[in-house]
């Protein structure tokens, strides 16, 4: 059988796809203060990288922008978090 390893392995590639295939498109002037969401990489050396959402739009810089096709970046995500919480009750 595989090990966790492969598992998050795989879980990782899929995270990465769909963030390349998210499309950026105009500048949203509406701003939420609700409902952000961040994907935090970390690599060795204390190094990472944080890609942040609001209200599902992408956030570059201090600018929101206009995020299409995110859904199945949240459905892996949001899988990934059921399962967590499966497994650590």
């Amino acid at each position: 059988s595989r090990g966790l390893g492969d598992v998050y392995k795989r879980q990782i590639r899929n995270v990465i796809q769909a963030l390349q295939n998210i499309t950026v498109g105009e500048e949203e002037r509406m701003r939420y203060t609700d409902s952000d969401a961040f994907i935090t990489f970390v690599f060795p050396e204390d190094k990472q990288i944080t890609v942040s959402f609001e209200h599902g739009n992408l956030m570059i810089g201090d600018k929101l922008y206009k995020a299409g096709n995110t859904g199945p970046l949240f459905t892996i995500l949001n899988e990934a978090l059921e399962a967590t919480y499966e497994t650590n009750g």
